[in-house]
């Protein structure tokens, strides 16, 4: 019993586990009274432990400190921005070739707006980059502390996924070369499945590449000054955000308009539905993407307001 239980601290940070781990296991073991914990009490544990990392790391808690709740509201623009990539990579995709489906009288609004959203990745990128950057010699000082114990394992596992991640893309390019055009945009259901799995796998990369970045900052001493580029720089990462979402949805009303048989794969001038479910779920993501790099901003804001 003790054992699964201590499997459920994790979900716990690694400081409060220190401080409190043993006499949590001791309260969880007397209300279990040695039963076997049923699955909604796992969960209770779960959110309890993912809402003392959101204490941690400033993204929640009224009593925050200012440089807390900076970092916190830095790291929620981070993992928003992580989201706007997933979303702009799924537009990317259902976008290929709009504009040879388009009326050239009318193709001009959509590949402002398309244009638009490429440039907002290319300076939403550009911006965390810098922001990484500008932290390195702070990781740098922590590795040296001895941090990269703390580090290794989510590091670790952003690896693996991202050399299974190499070696899935590259065998599916191989496969695509050998299949017509039909068949890559599903006339192959077997190709359809394994593409399905490497996006899969690649939002799965994503998402541990940004756990790690999130563990590596909880691990870091950031000073002020540093904490304050970063927290301007959420700021301008959350304004490409915003930018980007709004030209995805111009781009997908532009093209609804003017050829909405685009979105359904039918020839040109064929009658179509504007409705597609891929771009739905692509806004979907952008959205609540771009709904916590506001949390984050607002976080920040808060942070400067308590001065």
């Amino acid at each position: 019993m003790t054992s699964r239980l201590e499997r459920l601290l994790r979900w716990y940070p690694r400081a409060w586990r220190e401080r409190y781990g043993e006499e949590f296991l001791a309260l969880l073991d007397d209300e279990l009274a040695g039963a076997r914990a049923p699955l909604t009490f796992r969960v209770k544990v779960a959110l309890s432990g993912l809402r003392e990392h959101g204490y941690a790391s400033g993204v929640v808690g009224a009593s925050a400190s200012v440089e807390a709740r900076r970092r916190g509201g830095s790291l929620l623009v981070l993992v928003a921005w992580a989201g706007m990539v997933v979303g702009g990579a799924a537009l990317a995709k259902s976008a290929e070739h709009f504009a040879t489906a388009m009326p050239v009288s009318s193709r001009a609004g959509a590949q402002l707006a398309y244009d638009v959203v490429v440039a907002a990745g290319v300076v939403g990128t550009l911006l965390v980059g810098l922001g990484a950057l500008l932290a390195v010699p702070t990781v740098v000082r922590m590795l040296r502390r001895g941090g990269w114990s703390r580090v290794r394992p989510a590091v670790s596992r952003a690896l693996a996924a991202s050399a299974l991640g190499a070696l899935a893309m590259t065998g599916l390019g191989l496969w695509a070369h050998r299949l017509s055009a039909l068949q890559r945009n599903g006339g192959d259901a077997l190709y359809g499945v394994a593409f399905l799995a490497v996006a899969a796998l690649a939002v799965l990369t994503i998402a541990l590449w940004t756990s790690a970045a999130v563990t590596t900052v909880g691990a870091m001493d950031i000073s002020p000054t540093l904490l304050r580029a970063e927290s301007a720089l959420a700021g301008a990462v959350s304004a490409a955000a915003a930018l980007l979402t709004v030209s995805a949805l111009v781009w997908w009303i532009e093209v609804a308009r003017y050829a909405p048989w685009f979105f359904q794969g039918a020839a040109p001038g064929t009658a179509a539905t504007p409705w597609s479910t891929p771009m739905a779920l692509t806004m979907a993501v952008m959205l609540a993407s771009l709904a916590v790099a506001v949390g984050g901003v607002i976080r920040i804001a808060s942070g400067r307001l308590a001065r």
